[in-house]
């Protein structure tokens, strides 16, 4: 799909499935997670995620291929409160330094909830550093003050945290977000 935004180049926005990216594709990934992360190059330079494997990518693309902003999520089945509860869990979500202040962040989350609706499923979900909480809120996330428990990537052992978790409603209304713990059931994105 292409998109327009003022004073950039004609963009492409692309969902793609995990199984269905190239060597390409994942180097092209590689590359911004390293330009938008760099005290994470040792990760991102073997590999195009962290934790969990995502089910799927979004990103936009100038039309030569150079991807400006991404994100990954996993569609999983999680517990809050003993209630299960399907949810996108959300990874990766980057948009390149020299890019940032021209809205693809906000283009790029308005994609994702589309997306979420077209897949029918009820709440995004992530974890993020508290500086960019505020950017999460303008384009439609919630603070939770729940903790989550996971299975480390590192350790592969149980864990808890307790740093911000937002929730992004799509076809659910956030009353319908359960209180009380949630359980990843498995390793955070």
């Amino acid at each position: 799909m292409e998109l327009s935004i003022p004073n950039l180049p004609p963009l492409d926005v692309r969902l793609v499935a995990e199984d269905q990216l190239d060597t390409t594709d994942h180097r092209a990934i590689q590359n911004l997670l390293m330009a938008a992360f760099p005290q994470y190059t040792e990760i991102f330079n073997q590999v195009s995620y962290w934790g969990a494997r995502p089910s799927y990518r979004l990103w936009i693309a100038t039309q030569n291929g150079e991807i400006l902003a991404h994100l990954d999520f996993e569609c999983r089945q999680i517990m809050v409160d003993h209630k299960a509860l399907w949810i996108a869990g959300v990874g990766e979500v980057a948009t390149h330094p020299r890019f940032h202040r021209h809205g693809l962040g906000r283009a790029l989350m308005h994609q994702f909830h589309s997306t979420l609706l077209s897949m029918s499923i009820p709440f995004g979900y992530l974890q993020c550093r508290p500086a960019v909480i505020d950017f999460y809120a303008r384009v439609g996330w919630h603070l939770l003050t729940q903790t989550a428990s996971y299975i480390d990537p590192d350790t592969n052992q149980l864990a808890t945290y307790q740093g911000p978790s937002l929730v992004l409603p799509a076809c659910a209304t956030l009353n319908q977000w359960p209180t009380g713990i949630i359980d990843l059931k498995g390793m955070p994105w």
